[in-house]
């Protein structure tokens, strides 16, 4: 599952950035670590991936990424506090 936000500027109705966030699971065996009390039991884990960051070539080095990618670990706290 991918869900893309995108930013706009006021009144502008072209995005100036987006990023993309996609939701797995992933198996244990990825692990490098040994398996500890809380992972030996585990086949897999819920994980969310950055799938895509881009901010347009006119907007770079303004801030918009640097916002995006701050607007990105916020949604990836709400997903982990609905997850449980």
């Amino acid at each position: 599952q991918v869900r893309v936000f995108m930013a706009f500027l006021e009144g502008d109705p072209f995005p100036v950035g987006f990023y993309a966030l996609r939701v797995a699971d992933e198996n244990t065996s990825v692990l490098t670590e040994t398996p500890n009390d809380y992972t030996k039991n585990l086949n897999s884990f819920g994980v969310v991936y950055l799938a895509y960051l881009a901010v347009s070539d006119e907007y770079q080095k303004q801030g918009i990424g640097t916002y995006l990618l701050g607007h990105a670990i916020e949604k990836c706290y709400e997903i982990l506090m609905n997850a449980g």
